[in-house]
C-alpha cells in the first residue's frame, strides 16, 4: 500500500554482562553509524564522560567512522569487514589459548569454547590491535576470525571474551521479533 509509514529506530547500549544501560531512539533519517555517535554524545552527557570500549559488529565497519570514535577518545571492538583467513602466518606480538564460558539466552544453555589466537599490530588506527582468532566448530572445521581494536589496555583474552558473548543481545533482539 501507498498509505505513509513511521518508522523508529532503538538503539541499545548494553554493559558487558548484558544488561542494557542506555537506550537511544530515533526516526529512520540518519544511518546507524551516525546515529551511533549522536547517542555516544548524550549518553556522555546524561552519565559522565568516561572512557568507554563499545564492541560492535561488522554492520558498523567503516574508516570515516572509526576514525570519529577515535576522535572522540571512544575505543571500539569490531570484527574485521573482509577477513579471509590469511593473516593467520603473519608477523605478532603475542600469542596464546584461551577458554571461555558462552553464555546463550537460557542460564542453563551454556558452551566451553577453546580460542588459540596471535596479537599483532594493526597500523590504520592509533593504538591499533588486530587478533587473529582460530577456534574448533562443532563439526571440527577450524573456524578463523579477525578482530579490530583501538583499546590499549584490555587483554587480547578479555577481547576475545567480550566479542563472542556479545550475541547474547543479539538473541535477545531475534527473540523480540519472533515473539512480540
Amino acid at each position: 500500500s501507498k498509505a505513509p509509514k513511521k518508522g523508529l529506530n532503538l538503539d541499545f547500549f548494553h554493559t558487558p554482562n548484558g544488561e542494557p544501560c542506555y537506550i537511544g531512539h530515533d526516526d529512520g533519517y540518519y544511518d546507524a553509524r551516525q546515529r551511533f555517535l549522536m547517542i555516544v554524545q548524550q549518553m556522555r552527557q546524561t552519565l559522565g564522560d568516561d572512557a568507554v570500549t563499545f564492541i560492535q559488529d561488522r554492520g558498523f565497519w567503516g574508516e570515516d567512522f572509526m576514525k570519529a570514535m577515535t576522535d572522540m577518545d571512544l575505543c571500539f571492538i569490531q570484527w574485521e569487514k573482509g577477513y579471509e583467513d590469511d593473516a593467520w602466518n603473519d608477523k605478532y606480538t603475542y600469542s596464546g589459548q584461551t577458554t571461555i564460558i558462552r553464555r546463550k539466552n537460557n542460564t542453563r544453555d551454556r558452551s566451553k569454547l577453546r580460542f588459540y589466537f596471535r596479537e599483532q599490530l594493526w597500523k590504520k588506527h592509533p593504538n591499533g590491535r588486530r587478533i587473529i582468532v582460530r577456534t574448533s566448530a562443532v563439526n571440527g572445521k577450524v573456524r578463523e576470525f579477525s578482530i579490530v581494536t583501538n583499546d590499549p589496555a584490555l587483554s587480547a583474552e578479555k577481547i576475545i571474551e567480550l566479542i563472542f558473548n556479545r550475541w547474547i543481545q543479539e538473541g535477545d533482539f531475534s527473540y523480540e521479533n519472533s515473539h512480540f
